[in-house]
C-alpha cells in the first residue's frame, strides 16, 4: 500500500475528475444555450453585451423588485443596468488601485483558468461525444422508474471486504447490517432516473437484471466510501403526450451525453496526469493543516466569502483571511510543503497557487480528525486543475470568445462597483447601500447615469431588432457551479438604475 503522503495521479484520475459544469443549477437548455454561438447585439465602445450574457446575468441571479417582471418595461430597464455597468466600467478605466491589486489579478487569472478548463472539457469531452441510437432507447424504458431501495454505507477498504465476503457467503443483507452497523432500523430511500446524481449508484440500479431483493454493492465512490444496497420495489412512471415524451427523452439524451463525455474526459485527463506525483513532507504538511483548519471547517456549511465584500472593506467576522490566522506562517513561508515531480514548493508557492486557485472539497461535511486527508485531497485537485490550465493555455483557450467575454463580464463588474462606491463617497452619500439602495439609485445613479449615456452616446450601438426578441422569465434563480473554486455562476445583478427609457445611443448596422 502506498504511504500516506505519496500520491500517484494516475490512480487517482479514473474517479476524481470533477468537472466544473456538471454541477451547474441550471436546466438542460440553459447549458446548451451557453454553448451557443455569441450574438452581440449592444456595442459599448470598445464593450459589448451578447444575448447569451444578457439572458445569463437577467436570469441566473435575483433580480431587483424593479425590474424582476417579463415585461417590455422591465427588460429596457434590465438592459439599462447592463448598458450602465458597461459605462461605469469605462469611467473606472484601467489605472485605479483595484485594477492594480495583486489580488484582484489573481482573482481574475483564477476565474479565467476555470473558464478555460470548462472549454477544454467542451472540446476534449462534450463535443467527442457520438451517442448510441439503441443505448438512448435502452435508457428510455428506464427513465420513468422509481426504485424504492434500503442501503448503508461504510468507510475502508476492510469494511467493504467484510461485507463481500459475508454477501458472498449467502448471508442476508440484513444481518450484514446488524454486524457492520449495529443500528436497529436500516436506511430506506427512493431513487428516481431523473433526479439520482450519482452515476456510480445510477447505473447500477438501471438496467435489465435487476430483481426485487437483489443486492447490490459494495460500491465504491469517489470520496473512498463504500455504499451496499437492497432493492426493496419498483414502480414504472411511463411519459403521457407528446410534449411530455419528448423532454423525457431530452433528459436522457443529456444524461447520456454528459456521462459519456465524463468518460471520455477523464481518459484524457489521465495521459496528462499519468507518471506525475507528489509527495507532501509530513511535518509541514502538518503544520499547514493545522493552521488553516480554522479556516476551512466552518466553510463546510457556507460559501462564506464575499469578494465585492473584501474589496469594500466590509468583512464580517466569519470571513477571514488565511494570512490572517497566524503569525506562524512567516515562520514557515519558506520551509519545504511538497515535491511534485522532483520540483520543491514551498508553504509560500502554496499560498501563491491558493490566491488563484481556492481550495475546492471533496466532502461538504467532514470531522476536524478528518481534515488532514480531505485537505492533501483538495490540493490534489488544485494541482491536477493547475496542468489541465497548462494545457488549455497551450491549446490557446484563453484567447476563445466564451472563456474572453466571460472575463470581461466579470472584470467589468468588479470595475463597475468599485466606480460606483468610489462616485458616491465623492458626491457624499450617507446611505446604506445594502437598505437605501432606491434613495441612492433616485438621488445620485439616475442622475449620473444619464450624464454617461450622453457622454458616451456616439460609442453605443444596439440592435433592436435583436432586443425586440428577447424573451424573460420572471422566476428568481441563484445559479451555482459545484466543485470549482468559484461557484457563483454570473455576478450579481448591477443595481444601477430603475430608468427605462431608451434614449441615447444608434442603431446597430448590421
Amino acid at each position: 500500500m502506498e504511504s500516506m503522503n505519496t500520491f500517484k495521479f494516475k490512480r487517482y484520475t479514473q474517479f476524481i475528475i470533477f468537472l466544473s459544469f456538471l454541477g451547474l443549477v441550471i436546466s438542460c437548455g440553459k447549458k446548451q444555450q451557453e454553448m451557443a454561438e455569441e450574438i452581440v447585439f449592444v456595442k459599448v465602445g470598445d464593450k459589448s453585451i451578447s444575448v447569451n450574457e444578457f439572458y445569463k446575468r437577467a436570469e441566473y441571479t435575483i433580480r431587483p423588485p424593479y425590474c424582476k417582471m417579463d415585461n417590455y418595461i422591465h427588460k429596457k430597464i434590465i438592459l439599462n443596468s447592463l448598458v450602465a455597468e458597461k459605462l461605469f466600467a469605462l469611467e473606472a478605466g484601467n489605472d485605479n488601485d483595484l485594477v492594480k491589486s495583486e489580488a484582484f489579478q489573481n482573482y481574475i487569472r483564477g476565474r479565467k483558468e476555470q473558464e478555460m478548463r470548462k472549454y477544454l472539457y467542451r472540446k476534449e469531452g462534450y463535443e467527442k461525444v457520438d451517442l448510441d441510437s439503441n443505448l438512448v432507447k435502452q435508457a428510455y424504458r428506464f427513465a420513468g422508474r422509481k426504485f424504492k431501495v434500503a442501503y448503508f454505507t461504510v468507510e475502508g477498504d476492510l469494511s467493504a471486504e467484510l461485507i463481500q465476503k459475508r454477501l458472498d457467503a449467502d448471508a442476508s443483507f440484513e444481518s450484514v447490517y446488524q454486524e457492520i452497523i449495529g443500528a436497529e432500523k436500516i436506511p430506506e430511500r427512493e431513487v428516481e432516473w431523473s433526479k439520482e446524481g450519482n452515476d456510480l449508484i445510477h447505473n447500477a440500479l438501471f438496467m435489465d437484471t435487476q430483481q426485487v431483493g437483489q443486492v447490490i454493492g459494495p460500491l465504491e465512490a469517489e470520496d473512498g466510501t463504500y455504499t451496499t444496497i437492497k432493492i426493496l420495489g419498483w414502480r414504472d412512471y411511463p411519459a403521457l403526450g407528446e410534449t411530455k415524451i419528448n423532454q423525457r427523452l431530452s433528459d436522457v439524451k443529456e444524461r447520456l451525453t454528459s456521462e459519456k463525455a465524463l468518460e471520455i474526459y477523464s481518459g484524457f485527463v489521465s495521459n496528462i496526469m499519468t507518471g506525475k506525483k507528489v509527495e507532501f513532507m509530513e511535518n509541514t504538511f502538518f503544520k499547514v493543516a493545522e493552521l488553516v483548519q480554522p479556516f476551512y471547517m466552518p466553510s463546510q456549511e457556507d460559501k462564506k466569502n464575499s469578494f465585492n465584500q473584501s474589496f469594500w472593506n466590509k468583512k464580517e467576522k466569519s470571513d477571514l483571511n488565511i494570512d490572517e490566522l497566524s503569525t506562524n506562517f512567516e515562520d514557515i513561508k519558506d520551509e519545504p510543503f511538497l515535491e511534485l515531480d522532483g520540483e520543491i514548493w514551498t508553504v509560500q508557492d502554496i499560498r501563491d497557487e491558493l490566491a488563484v486557485h481556492p481550495l475546492v472539497f471533496r466532502e461538504r461535511k467532514f470531522s476536524k480528525r478528518n481534515f488532514p486527508k480531505q485537505f492533501k485531497l483538495a490540493l490534489i485537485d488544485m494541482i491536477r486543475d493547475k496542468f489541465l490550465a497548462q494545457e488549455a493555455y497551450k491549446k490557446g483557450y484563453d484567447k476563445v470568445e466564451p472563456v474572453a467575454r466571460n472575463i470581461e463580464m466579470w472584470t467589468d463588474n468588479a470595475k463597475s462597483l468599485y466606480h460606483m462606491q468610489d462616485y458616491l463617497s465623492n458626491a457624499g452619500s450617507e446611505y446604506n447601500y445594502g437598505k437605501d439602495y432606491m434613495k441612492i439609485i433616485s438621488e445620485y445613479l439616475n442622475p449620473y447615469v444619464d450624464s454617461l449615456q450622453t457622454k458616451y452616446s456616439d460609442v453605443i450601438e444596439l440592435d433592436t431588432d435583436v432586443f425586440e426578441k428577447l424573451k424573460l422569465t420572471r422566476i428568481d434563480m441563484f445559479a451555482m457551479e459545484e466543485n470549482v473554486p468559484y461557484p457563483i455562476v454570473v455576478p450579481q445583478f448591477p443595481i444601477i438604475t430603475d430608468d427605462s427609457r431608451l434614449n441615447y445611443g444608434k442603431k446597430m448596422e448590421k
